[in-house]
């Protein structure tokens, strides 16, 4: 694995607060876990409505 693809791999894994939440639409949710129920996806916490969600982390 070159250099840059493990840069790259490492910056994918760094997700950030704020995502926003599907249920009521406010970014005040913090990130829960780094993996969701899939390598792809990453669960967060919304502090507005209290539902737990998956975001699917490679969006384009």
């Amino acid at each position: 694995m070159s250099d840059e693809t493990r840069a790259g791999s490492r910056l994918t894994n760094q997700q950030e607060d704020g995502v926003e939440c599907p249920y009521c639409g406010s970014e005040e949710t913090i990130l829960e876990s780094p993996f969701g129920s899939t390598v792809l996806k990453s669960q967060y916490h919304c502090e507005d409505c209290n539902n737990v969600f998956e975001h699917i982390k490679f969006e384009e």
